[in-house]
């Protein structure tokens, strides 16, 4: 905080005023309080708030300018939508920083009091050197924005591009050269020890693309009732590939082992039902009187008396 006090820096035998700065961490955010109180000073708003909003981590607090707007830097990435000021609850908003404009070389980036080129003595209306008009003058030159050189004020509502947006960095042009060159040069090396084992190992011959994945290299098709046939290289061997219908049969056992499972246990269940239809019949001879005769009725049947 002593750094805050120093307002004048000696340099040889000169003596040059200077403004001490502090700028906001990485983690925080700004808001902004409008239509505020108008007699308090910079320090009297940052003591008050911190003592009114103990939970709420303030790092600083000033008047924006000579309005009666007040801009709060927050620890942390949550903006609160209000704060106690002199008893008050004030509501806070996202804080938009404009772009800076200088008026003296008509550029953005900088202000016209740090600006590092000599001092013109242009109109700030429209960037033009011309006589400035007195006050019963009324002026007729148009306007040009110095943010995006239209025909509006600088910094007016109109103009859309007048709050600051941050951009992606912009890549290196040497650096993407760099290295498209390096992923060309490893591509031509792998290319070149591709070709050096294709020549060492020849493609088989009867290896279909599907069997491999890949078109290149692949050897001719080869059919299971056509004769064997040879590559051109005299020490390739023809070698027959397993195709679908091949490896077909290998599945076969398994799924008959299992069908014949299957017919077993059907035929054992229809055994066991067979046997308990005999035995339900024995029961039903044995509970019908000889003398009573049976008289059949669709699904149901009973003894009638004679």
């Amino acid at each position: 905080m002593a750094y805050f006090k120093i307002t004048k820096v000696k340099i040889a035998d000169q003596s040059c005023a200077m403004a001490v700065y502090a700028p906001a961490p990485d983690n925080s955010v700004r808001g902004i309080i409008f239509n505020a109180h108008t007699f308090e000073s910079d320090g009297q708003i940052f003591n008050e708030l911190r003592a009114r909003n103990p939970t709420i981590d303030i790092v600083s607090a000033r008047r924006l300018g000579k309005t009666r707007h007040f801009v709060l830097t927050i620890a942390g990435y949550t903006l609160p939508k209000h704060v106690r000021y002199l008893h008050f609850p004030l509501l806070i908003f996202p804080f938009r920083e404009r772009v800076e404009a200088c008026f003296n070389c008509r550029q953005t980036g900088h202000r016209t009091d740090v600006c590092p080129r000599p001092k013109q003595d242009n109109c700030r209306h429209c960037g033009e050197s011309h006589p400035q008009p007195t006050d019963t003058e009324k002026l007729t030159y148009p306007a040009q924005c110095v943010v995006c050189k239209g025909g509006h004020l600088t910094g007016s509502r109109n103009c859309k591009y007048r709050f600051l947006k941050k951009k992606l960095p912009a890549n290196d042009k040497s650096t993407d050269k760099a290295t498209q060159h390096l992923s060309d040069s490893q591509t031509e090396g792998t290319t070149t020890d591709i070709k050096k084992c294709q020549e060492s190992f020849p493609p088989l011959g009867g290896r279909s693309t599907s069997a491999t994945g890949r078109g290149s290299g692949a050897g001719p098709v080869k059919d299971p009732g056509s004769p064997q046939q040879t590559s051109g290289h005299p020490h390739a061997k023809s070698v027959a590939w397993p195709t679908d219908k091949q490896r077909q049969p290998q599945t076969q056992p398994f799924e008959n082992q299992q069908g014949r499972e299957l017919a077993e246990l059907v035929k054992l269940l229809q055994q066991q039902l067979a046997a308990a239809n005999d035995k339900i019949k024995q029961l039903k001879r044995k509970q019908v009187p000889a003398s009573a005769t049976i008289m059949t009725v669709p699904n149901r049947s009973w003894p009638v008396p004679r």
